[in-house]
């Protein structure tokens, strides 16, 4: 896909990299700068933070019934 901008998207592995935090700075630096102007983008990693924020809670959850 091409963004607004005429970048191309990065890929579904680098977005959800981005939304973990485990990339490296120059690709953090191009994906932050593409997802101002892609609005497909912007929803992919919102919806991936959602989601690790709701298995972050689970364990946390999770971890306190054990004990």
């Amino acid at each position: 896909m091409i963004s607004a901008s005429n970048t191309p998207c990065p890929t579904d592995e680098t977005l959800a990299l981005f939304a973990s935090g485990d990339i490296d700075d120059p690709t953090r630096n191009n994906v932050l700068a593409h997802i101002e102007t892609c609005s497909d983008c912007m929803a992919a990693v919102l919806a991936a933070n959602a989601y690790l924020e709701e298995e972050r809670s689970a364990r946390r959850g999770w971890a306190e019934s054990r004990w």
